[in-house]
């Protein structure tokens, strides 16, 4: 995931699907090339991170916004939660 990011943070974005226009309603980090860290009330639980996605090169300019590209979360890969 990371390998094709533009930095170590990423917008948590509402939905993977490319035919949906993805929300964006928290920040992460890329700690590894396949480990994000965010806040703990973003996904206290397994099921709230559930098709999620990390978007990457989402990036205002003078030309508008490119959208970037998300990839989606996946809770089963790796998941650990501390309030």
């Amino acid at each position: 995931m990371a390998g094709a990011s533009s930095g170590p943070v990423v917008r948590m974005v509402t939905t993977c699907d490319p035919k949906v226009v993805a929300v964006g309603f928290a920040t992460g980090f890329v700690v590894s090339p396949q480990l994000i860290l965010t806040n703990w009330h973003v996904f206290p639980d397994v099921a709230q991170a559930r098709g999620n996605g990390a978007n990457f090169f989402y990036e205002r300019d003078e030309r508008g916004v490119g959208l970037g590209e998300i990839f989606e979360i996946d809770p089963d890969y790796f998941f650990m939660s501390n309030e």
